[in-house]
């Protein structure tokens, strides 16, 4: 809830008022009144405070300045409703399988992150810089996983993926069946574009369904699946992963536990779904790669839209009027009674 001026320049008014002051407050011809003698003209003068003086220009003034803010339309804006929306439906689509836990992208050893995390971090990043898209999010390993819909709720969605974590949809990946999955989310799209960026660092090894038949499916429902695989065919360091917990194996002492591997990416079978798609794969390396290769699909995917937005608003501009008034006709009355003038 904001509050808001519909025509805030009327407010410049208000720069009137003291020159209206001065005006009303200046001095008069002299006036003259005959008293039968001194006595009573020195009771009448002893009457006279010189507080009210300045008091009775304030409030000659207060309707006036209450007009000119009513002018101004005050208002509360109760929110937004949005309609004729058009432009880029995206699926955001990442792996958890248990590689997603090596830890070749940290920057040094004094400050170990996992895949997943940078992965986190990066697409907070692109989520940010879509703000007018409806972006959904697919987590998959073995299984796929719904962690949001497609919405334009981005703060709802970027809590959501703080919340994702390694295990929780199994312990394979099944890259055909994620394909699937993020297609079934878009097929009813009336966007202008829709798109799929599937994030793994495997290989196809688990689900029922090809990921090639799953690439054609998705062309011909009119979406787009770039890939983008992270981590390279060497040795690397990883946690290990608790399958009874699904959480980072320990020793007595509370330490993670390490252990060096290798995780095979294909990257021609991700490069073959998107030829298929009629977009493009990409390959990160490193941090520096994955930062560029999102913005690189955010470049690509930029879309001219326009989204017509109904605010619903309250005006509030009778509480300054209403009191205007009333001073108003408060001052006519003491005009022609308390503070009448002598002839």
């Amino acid at each position: 809830m904001n509050y808001v001026l519909h025509s805030p320049e009327y407010l410049y008014l208000l720069l009137l008022l003291p020159i209206l002051a001065w005006l009303l407050g200046r001095k008069g011809k002299r006036r003259a009144l005959l008293f039968p003698n001194i006595e009573i003209a020195k009771a009448v003068a002893s009457r006279q405070r010189r507080m009210w003086g300045a008091l009775w220009v304030f409030l000659r003034m207060l309707p006036f300045a209450l007009i000119i803010v009513a002018l101004a339309r005050p208002q509360i804006e109760r929110g937004f409703s949005e309609e004729n929306y058009s432009g880029v439906d995206i699926v955001l689509t990442v792996d958890l399988s248990p590689s997603m836990l090596a830890l070749d992208f940290s920057q040094n050893e004094y400050n170990l992150k996992t895949r997943l995390d940078v992965v986190k971090e990066v697409l907070n990043e692109f989520i940010d810089e879509r703000k007018n898209d409806r972006i959904g999010m697919i987590a998959f390993s073995r299984d796929p996983y719904l962690v949001s819909p497609l919405t334009l709720n981005h703060d709802w969605l970027k809590s959501n993926l703080a919340r994702m974590e390694i295990g929780m949809a199994g312990d394979a990946t099944a890259i055909g069946t994620a394909i699937a999955s993020s297609t079934n989310r878009l097929r009813d799209s009336q966007a202008k574009s829709k798109i799929v960026i599937l994030l793994t660092d495997g290989d196809n090894n688990a689900g029922d369904i090809d990921p090639n038949i799953a690439a054609e499916s998705a062309r011909a429902f009119g979406v787009k699946v770039y890939t983008v695989a992270i981590g390279r065919n060497d040795n690397v360091y990883t946690y290990i992963l608790d399958t009874n917990t699904n959480r980072i194996a320990r020793n007595r002492n509370g330490q993670p536990l390490i252990r060096e591997t290798v995780y095979p990416v294909n990257f021609e079978a991700l490069e073959k779904i998107a030829e298929i798609t009629r977009s493009r794969a990409f390959q990160a390396k490193n941090v520096k790669e994955l930062h560029d290769i999102y913005e690189e699909i955010n470049r690509l995917e930029k879309t001219d839209i326009k989204i017509r937005r109904y605010a619903n608003y309250e005006e509030l501009f009778y509480y300054f009027l209403i009191p205007a008034i009333v001073l108003l006709l408060l001052g006519k009355v003491l005009r022609v009674t308390r503070y009448r003038r002598a002839p």
